[in-house]
């Protein structure tokens, strides 16, 4: 997906980060500076163990960031979770964040939580357990 060809590096098909480049201005010369991202995580882990889980996808972004060239310098989240209000999803949501700080702790990056990142509840209806 090419959302413009100046701002969008070349990335060979199946990278499992992508890379930007960002054109700076210093002293009157243009300088390239590119970010690569990556988002990942198992779900499956998480159902069975949500603290190891959520650890290994931190490690799993961090190793897809390395082999694409890049450094991880921090992360962020997108969590989504089953109602808060159920004990059992109650339980998975914490587990999963304590696993994502420890993982942050061990590798050194700063967790940034941006205001307005989402926290997806999916509230059961009256017809639909989740």
């Amino acid at each position: 997906h090419r959302v413009g060809a100046i701002s969008i590096a070349a990335v060979r098909p199946g990278s499992d980060a992508g890379i930007v480049r960002v054109p700076c201005e210093k002293d009157g010369t243009v300088i390239d500076k590119y970010l690569a991202f990556a988002v990942d995580c198992n779900g499956r882990h998480v159902e069975l163990d949500a603290l190891i889980g959520a650890e290994m996808a931190i490690a799993e972004v961090c190793r897809n960031l390395v082999c694409s060239g890049a450094e991880p310098i921090g992360i962020t989240d997108c969590l989504n979770f089953a109602s808060p209000e159920d004990p059992a999803g109650y339980w998975q949501l914490a587990e999963a964040v304590g696993g994502m700080a420890e993982a942050s702790r061990a590798l050194q990056l700063p967790s940034v939580s941006v205001v307005g990142t989402p926290l997806l509840f999916v509230i059961p209806s009256p017809f639909r357990s989740v």
